[in-house]
């Protein structure tokens, strides 16, 4: 990886310049501090998605109660997602900026809160404002938890460690509380199955306040065109934004994770009414199998992210796409069969397929986003991705699936999504032309506790 810093881009210092062999760069702190860091990252991303997720199989008992239609159910879905939208570049620059370590502890207590408070609303409005309040919580917490990852380690792991906590603990989360939620909802009601999952993410905001946190890197330019010259000033917001979206690479993972997380979040959204309704089971052996469905992903996101560090170890500079590439185009293919074509058992068996594919891809892309700015803006690089995936992707999919559903049946309208993987592949293919050139104008810097 070149060290050399293209003249039309502005030079983002840090401290000390690090190797760009993958295969030579070690742990920034123990082995054991760094893997304890990422337990506690991933089991709170687990709660995260446990909270946000398990209202999906939770909507047969609001409709009966409340009387909601499903584009009302896909609005309680997606309220999180928007709150992300409009605060995950806010609260990521804090994260960059002050504290990534006290920003998550805020986050998760904030999130942890207005999941508990959802068991006490009392009509459709007041849980939609609890839902959205969880999204303000949980608005920059992937960012900053995957700045932290990138730092602590080397990275040869990157793709792997990101993608596992990224997206494996992420849809692991989601789909115990799509199983737990169908437990607890015909057992105890919904407002007990809301009340009870919002707990433990308050114990494990806490230990945040405990770690240890990387120095902030210092974002300046020099001003003056002599390398050994050591005069710098501070950056301005509009070349930040530039040095990350005025790279094209960046610009088309953005485009290929945010077509690919609107499939994601609306099977999530209708994967267990779609159990009920064309294969007739109830709601708590419909949320059984679309649990199990999501389940299978946590191997697929580390197949996909060890697929993308493999391809960057020999040597395949655009190797984080290529694998994304490869991951959508087999999911494509498993969930257009399964929606299409396939009934019954086989059905279910190819859904089970696609499982292990459909978020396999993200672990290639947050890894790429990473490597390609500056240690000092990794939260925020992050951030926009989650910006663009939530606005167009997360904060849609379960709204236009619930249209579609009510219009032409949910069986139809899975097959029509069923096509969106395809397009991801497309985007992600077309980076891998941008990715050599814009990563040899990233200047690598170290950080240090």
């Amino acid at each position: 990886m070149s060290k050399s810093v293209n003249s039309n881009q502005p030079a983002i210092r840090g401290a000390m310049p690090e190797s760009g062999n993958p295969a030579t760069e070690d742990y920034l702190v123990s082995k054991k501090y760094a893997w304890y860091v990422f337990a506690l990252l991933s089991a709170l991303m687990f709660f995260d998605f446990l909270d946000r997720q398990i209202i999906a199989s939770l909507f047969p008992f609001l409709k009966q109660e409340w009387g909601l239609t499903d584009a009302q159910c896909g609005m309680l879905m997606a309220a999180v997602n928007w709150s992300i939208t409009v605060f995950a570049i806010p609260v990521a620059i804090l994260a960059d900026r002050w504290s990534r370590t006290k920003t998550i502890g805020l986050m998760a207590t904030l999130w942890s809160l207005a999941t508990v408070a959802c068991a006490f609303t009392k009509n459709f409005s007041q849980l939609l404002m609890m839902r959205l309040t969880i999204g303000v919580g949980e608005a920059g917490y992937s960012s900053a938890g995957q700045a932290m990852l990138s730092v602590l380690f080397p990275a040869r792991l990157r793709a792997t460690v990101i993608g596992v906590f990224a997206t494996g603990f992420a849809v692991l989360g989601g789909a115990i509380g799509i199983v737990l939620g169908g437990w607890i909802g015909t057992h105890y009601g919904w407002r007990m199955a809301l009340g009870v999952v919002g707990l433990p993410g308050l114990i494990f905001s806490l230990l945040f306040f405990t770690l240890r946190d990387y120095k902030t890197v210092k974002l300046t330019i020099k001003t003056s065109e002599d390398k050994t010259s050591s005069q710098s000033r501070k950056m301005t917001k509009k070349e930040i934004i530039k040095s990350i979206l005025g790279k094209p690479s960046i610009v088309f993972l953005i485009l290929g994770q945010t077509v690919g997380v609107f499939f994601g979040s609306l099977l999530g959204a209708w994967l267990p009414s779609f159990f009920i309704r064309v294969h007739n089971l109830s709601v708590m052996a419909a949320s059984q199998k679309a649990g199990m469905v999501f389940v299978v992903c946590i191997f697929g996101t580390f197949l996909g992210g060890y697929m993308a560090d493999r391809a960057v170890a020999r040597g395949i500079t655009g190797g984080r796409p290529l694998a994304a590439g490869i991951c959508q185009l087999i999911a494509f293919v498993i969930f257009f069969s399964a929606f299409g074509f396939a009934e019954g058992q086989t059905q279910f068996i190819l859904l089970l397929l696609g499982g292990f594919w459909f978020q396999a891809f993200q672990g290639a892309v947050f890894s790429g986003i990473l490597e390609l700015v500056n240690p000092g803006l990794r939260a925020t690089a992050v951030s926009f991705l989650i910006f663009f995936q939530n606005l167009a992707g997360m904060a849609l999919g379960p709204v236009v699936a619930g249209a579609l559903s009510d219009k032409y049946g949910i069986a139809t309208a899975l097959t029509m999504m069923s096509t969106l993987p395809a397009l991801s592949m497309v985007l992600f293919f077309v980076c891998i032309f941008f990715y050599k050139y814009d990563l040899a104008r990233v200047e690598q810097v170290k950080v240090s506790m």
